[in-house]
C-alpha cells in the first residue's frame, strides 16, 4: 500500500468569518447545522455521526453529539474544550 502525505492548509478563522459575516447580511442570529457538510465545515474536523453545531454570530461554536462519539474526534478537531 502506498502511502502519500499531502500537506494541507485550512483556515478555520477565515472561514468562520466569511459565515458570520453572511449572517450579518441575513441577519441570522443563531446557525444550528445537522448535516454532514455543515458539522465538518464550522467544526474542521470530520463527524459523520448524529450530532448539531450552534453557531453564534458572536461567540464560541459549541457542537453537541452523543456522549459516546465525544472520544471517536480527532485530536486536532478545532473544538474548545
Amino acid at each position: 500500500m502506498l502511502a502519500m502525505s499531502v500537506p494541507v492548509s485550512i483556515n478555520y478563522e477565515k472561514r468562520l468569518k466569511k459565515i458570520r459575516a453572511r449572517m450579518e447580511e441575513e441577519r441570522i442570529d443563531v446557525y444550528v447545522g445537522t448535516r454532514l457538510k455543515s458539522l465538518t465545515h464550522i467544526c474542521g474536523c470530520f463527524i459523520p455521526w448524529r450530532s448539531a453545531v450552534v453557531f453564534p454570530k458572536e461567540g464560541a461554536r459549541c457542537c453537541r453529539m452523543f456522549l459516546s462519539s465525544y472520544p471517536r474526534l480527532p485530536n486536532g478537531n478545532t473544538l474548545p474544550e
